[in-house]
């Protein structure tokens, strides 16, 4: 194998092993439940492992009832298995919490704080799944036949290290799963553009948009993508055939 093959994959490898150590550092220092909704996120999984079914929204498991459930029953399953609890989810708001008119940074109280074993173990789902995004974005530019395997190593450095992403990977968040499953249909759209790919990528990002869409609402937006990827492969092929 040439050096210009080996060198994309020792920064992919780079890139990859820095930004898991990120996330992971932020998974083990950001205080319980100091991470954005993490208390709702946390009591949507306690729901389902001690009850075995969806919450109702608006009356169990407050704060993310209404979010589809896949996320939740990834990390509901990860904690059975590991033998990980409940997370305790009583909390005790800051009164000099910044938003509140104070001057201090956390939101919650943290000065009696108990081991949170099982949250840590679930943060770290996250982390997991957080690489896993970043290797998508770089099968995005791998696979497009347009950029250099060194330029798609460089785009997911680009978002290996965004602050907001990095520190989203370090928390129980049902973003993480959702971006995962996003960035893995794009690459397979970006796949499918490509003459002569068959129909084998376009079902496999509809797979991957179909669980998405019970990850997060938020991940409608494939379905656009999706379209407008269509459109682009067919002007594509006729450009070829014209040619």
């Amino acid at each position: 194998m040439s050096e210009p093959d080996i060198w994309p994959r020792w920064l992919l490898g780079f890139i990859l092993a820095l930004h898991l150590c990120l996330a992971a550092l932020w998974s083990f220092t950001i205080p319980p439940f100091e991470a954005p909704d993490e208390p709702g996120h946390a009591r949507y999984v306690n729901f389902l492992l001690e009850h075995r079914r969806l919450p109702v929204a608006g009356e169990e498991a407050r704060g993310e009832a209404h979010q589809p459930p896949l996320y939740y029953a990834v990390a509901a399953a990860v904690a059975g298995i590991s033998g990980g609890g409940p997370v305790p989810t009583e909390v005790r708001r800051n009164p000099a919490f910044r938003w509140y008119g104070g001057t201090q940074e956390n939101k919650y109280l943290h000065d009696m704080e108990a081991p949170a074993g099982t949250l840590h173990r679930l943060r770290l789902i996250s982390v997991a799944l957080s690489g896993g995004t970043i290797l998508c974005v770089y099968l995005m530019g791998a696979v497009s036949g347009i950029v250099s395997r060194r330029a798609a190593a460089l785009a997911a450095g680009v978002a290996a290290f965004i602050p907001q992403f990095s520190f989203i990977s370090g928390s129980l968040n049902n973003d993480n799963l959702a971006n995962l499953l996003s960035a893995a249909a794009l690459a397979c759209l970006v796949r499918g553009m490509r003459a002569g790919a068959g129909l084998g990528p376009w079902g496999i990002a509809g797979l991957f948009t179909g669980l998405g869409l019970i990850t997060k609402f938020t991940s409608l937006a494939m379905i656009p993508c999706g379209l407008i990827a269509v459109w682009l492969g067919r002007n594509s092929g006729r450009g070829h055939a014209a040619v």
